[in-house]
This record gives C-alpha cells, structure tokens and sequence, in this order.
C-alpha cells in the first residue's frame, strides 16, 4: 500500500498491540481516521487522507420545492430545539440545573412543537459548577452541534425523475462528486443547512449518475 495525506492536524497515535490495518485506518477508537479526522480515497493500492475530499460548487436544493422526502419530513420533526443541562455528584446527592430548566437553539421558535433532551454534564467538572457555567457549557453545545438545524437525508434517483419536469430543477446534482458539498433551503422554517454527497451510484454503461443519497456532515 502507498500513504499520502494532505492533513496537517497534530495529534497523537500509539499502537502497542497487533491489529488489522483495516480497524487502525477508521472505525474504531484510536484509529488514524479517529485522532487526525479527513476523509479517505482509495485508489486500487493508493491510500490518500484528505483533510477535505470533496468541493463546494454552489449547488442549492430547496427542501418543498424541488426536493420532497418522506424520510426528510421524519428528520425535521425529530430536530432537537433545546437542552435541560444539568450536574450532579458521584452520591447523585447533589445536582446544579438552571432555574429557566431549557437553553434553546436560536431556532426555536421557528418549530411548532418544541424537542428537548436531557444535557448530563457530570463528566466535565470535577466540582460542583455555578449556574452561570451550566447555561455557558449549554450554550457551547447548541452553537457546537448545530441544534435546530434540521439533519439532511435525501436520496435522488435520476433514472425516476429523468423524463419529469422536476428533473430540471435536480440535473445539477448529476455535476457533484463523491464528498461534494451541497446547501439544502429550508425555506419554511428560513433555515439553511450544509450537506455531502455520500453516495454515488454510477452505471458505467450509461455512463450517468443513477442515483445519489445526500447526508449531513
């Protein structure tokens, strides 16, 4: 096999026991893909870590107009809004939550029905922490994760859509490749989210696209 990257984060990596390269190269604690991040390409016996392997070429899809999923419409209903963190000892005897209980995405109130989950921030203070250090840590999360962002899943087949009106609207996802970025519109909630192509299903006797599934990043 032959190795390149062009990833330039520094990080540490320790191999003390036989493994396969496949589990050290990605997919599992510890692994090259695990402590430097990137993405791969495999190349027949050519491995290449990209800190980036796709592009951003401008591509938009606006979700209710040209796009229409089922799947989708289950992942924007499930889109988390807000966080109930809270801290507590090792007794469980002890427990910091805010006096407003939720820290909300600054989308929020573009959502009829609200989603929150529990926030355990246990693990990152040894001693008890003010509640002014709860809200911030809350706060860091929702900006971190994007909460409030509706998480894209979208599958296009162009063989099913080539012969349709709708396909003129789509035909410019035929000029992305593998990694790609793609915008997704939510224009009802006036949100916008970024995507990757993570699928490419190409008939080499075609030579096209037949089909194409868009994910979050």
């Amino acid at each position: 096999f032959i190795f390149s990257t062009d990833v330039t984060r520094i990080a540490g990596y320790n191999q003390t026991t036989p493994m396969s390269l496949r589990s050290r190269l990605g997919g599992s604690d510890g692994s090259v893909l695990d402590q430097f991040h990137g993405e791969y390409e495999f190349d027949g016996y050519t491995v290449q870590l990209h800190s980036k392997r796709g592009n951003d070429n401008g591509v938009v899809l606006r979700y209710g107009k040209n796009i229409i999923d089922l799947e989708q419409e289950e992942n924007i209903s499930e889109t988390i809004t807000g966080v109930v963190p809270f801290w507590s000892d090792m007794d469980n005897t002890e427990t910091v939550t805010l006096p407003e209980k939720v820290v909300y995405s600054s989308y929020a109130s573009r959502y009829s029905q609200k989603l929150t989950v529990p926030l355990d921030l246990s693990g990152d203070y040894e001693d008890k922490p003010s509640v002014t250090t709860i809200r911030a840590a809350a706060q860091s999360y929702i900006a971190q994760n994007d909460l409030g962002v509706p998480k894209v899943s979208i599958t296009v087949s162009f063989v099913n859509l080539r012969d349709t009106a709708e396909y003129s609207d789509i035909a410019n996802l035929e000029t992305v490749n593998l990694c790609d970025d793609v915008h997704v519109q939510f224009e009802p909630l006036g949100i916008d989210a970024t995507a990757e192509v993570v699928e490419c299903v190409w008939d080499v006797l075609a030579d096209r696209y037949n089909e194409g599934t868009i994910g979050s990043l």
